[in-house]
């Protein structure tokens, strides 16, 4: 398995990408992923409920790692 370390940061500039978030690609999830965070920071419960995926499989994983 090959796991990427992201250069992009989601704070308080993200932005609600959710109509890309379909993209079976990279961009479609940094485009979820963009979305979750817009949700978070402006407190969109319907933004979170629309880019939240009820399955076993999906996972959000927050790691800090410091050099």
């Amino acid at each position: 398995m090959n796991i990427s370390k992201l250069t992009q940061t989601f704070g308080i500039h993200a932005l609600n990408k959710f109509n890309k978030a379909t993209d079976a690609s990279l961009n479609g999830a940094l485009a979820c992923l963009e979305s979750f965070y817009y949700a978070f920071n402006n407190k969109n419960i319907q933004v979170l409920k629309e880019v939240w995926h009820e399955d076993e499989l999906s996972q959000l994983n927050n790691l800090w790692t410091y050099n």
